[in-house]
């Protein structure tokens, strides 16, 4: 059980890696930037339709993984036709 407990608070100072990593995000955090439902979040990591990474069991996202989701989610603008 040792070894867990170093595993999850690598060189934090006995705080978990997660809560000081900024890349790290929480369900609820992603939840919030993207103005989703954290029931949408929780299908999404249980379907593999976003990655995440899991710590014993805490589930997070990754800051890179929710900005590639939003960069692949953005529907281009159509050209005016009608521009002369």
């Amino acid at each position: 059980m040792q070894w867990r407990r170093g595993f999850a608070e690598l060189h934090s100072g006995g705080e978990p890696v997660a809560t000081n990593n900024p890349e790290l995000l929480t369900l609820p955090e992603v939840s919030a930037m993207l103005r989703l439902q954290l029931s949408t979040l929780r299908s999404w990591t249980l379907k593999k339709r976003i990655p995440y990474v899991k710590l014993g069991s805490r589930v997070f996202i990754r800051r890179g993984d929710c900005e590639a989701l939003i960069s692949a989610s953005i529907v281009p603008a159509r050209e005016d036709r009608h521009a002369n």
